[in-house]
């Protein structure tokens, strides 16, 4: 399967943050509420395919 350039930078962007959010929930910087939140504007935002 060949994705568009735009596609991948899409699902790497979403990926990077979501290791970023990871990182903040297990340093407890977060709350799994705001985790969920995170996630759910970020796949707004990026529209993961593979994510």
């Amino acid at each position: 399967m060949k994705i568009s350039q735009e596609r991948f930078e899409s699902e790497k962007n979403y990926a990077v943050t979501m290791h970023i959010a990871q990182n903040l929930l297990n340093q407890k910087l977060i709350t799994k509420k705001e985790y969920e939140k995170f996630r759910e504007l970020a796949a707004k935002k990026y529209n993961p395919i593979f994510s």
